[in-house]
């Protein structure tokens, strides 16, 4: 998203981990986590796609931390 008139470009700070295991030659196991910060810049767009809203006093009330994790198994068939 982009908003035109903002005030703060920065979207937000991302920490990221990641666990790879593979238990047999054909089989890939992997798991990961994402942590956002989000930052003045991500929460105008959000106010400008409609997803959160202004308080009275002008600020903007949303989730500081966004979350993403995720299971991956892969299996190789020769």
């Amino acid at each position: 998203g982009r908003v035109a008139n903002a005030t703060d470009a920065e979207l937000g700070h991302e920490i990221d981990f990641n666990l790879n295991w593979k238990p047999w030659p054909a089989l890939d196991l992997s798991g990961g986590y994402s942590l956002l910060v989000l930052g003045r810049g991500a929460k105008e767009i959000g106010l400008a796609q409609g997803r959160v809203t202004r308080e009275a006093d002008g600020s903007i009330t949303i989730s500081p931390l966004g979350h993403f994790a995720y299971l991956q198994a892969t299996l190789k068939i020769p």
